[in-house]
């Protein structure tokens, strides 16, 4: 008996954060150099051997070329067990589903999260995928869930979990799935 199996691929540009930066020119001058003030002061703290220093100083410019960088999705990967934390994962063998359930890990970088107080930030992310067929036939592309959070700490990386029922039509077979 078949099961039902998954391949992913990985597209930025469909998962889509729901709060785009908009960025004229003045304002990407005024980034590319905080950014290179950060990266300077990384580099003399790590010549002073002050290590602690120039990861501070790294993790500012991060977190800055983050918010111009397009959003990157990680991974994608079916999985049997539910979402725990970032990397935390146990991929499923072969990509197969159970019980015409599709459970995905999830990881996503360079979203942004909107301020909502003191130390307290929102993300946003509105999921969608196309699904084919392993012969590439289409079978659509589905909503499957926004997933909104709040974090203390902006570092521009996050993980999910993504349950999705495929329903009683859905042939057996091998899947391509786009997020």
């Amino acid at each position: 008996m078949r099961i039902w199996s998954l391949t992913i691929a990985c597209v930025c540009g469909i998962l889509l954060g729901s709060w785009g930066l908009l960025a004229g020119a003045p304002k990407a001058a005024s980034a590319l150099n905080q950014l290179q003030t950060y990266l300077d002061e990384s580099l003399a703290s790590a010549k002073a051997k002050d290590w602690q220093r120039a990861v501070d100083a790294l993790e500012t410019g991060l977190f800055l070329a983050r918010q111009k960088a397009p959003l990157e999705v990680r991974k994608a990967v079916v999985v049997h067990r539910a979402h725990t934390g970032i990397g935390l994962y146990e991929p499923a063998k072969g990509g197969e589903i159970k019980d015409q359930e599709l459970k995905l890990y999830v990881e996503v970088a360079n979203f942004e999260n909107k301020s909502i107080g003191r130390e307290k930030f929102q993300v946003k992310l509105d999921v969608s995928g196309e699904f084919q067929l392993e012969d590439g036939t289409a079978l659509g592309t589905r909503q499957l869930g926004t997933h909104v959070f709040q974090t203390r700490s902006p570092t521009g990386i996050t993980s999910f979990g993504l349950d999705v029922r495929l329903g009683q039509t859905a042939p057996k077979g091998l899947y391509l799935l786009k997020l």
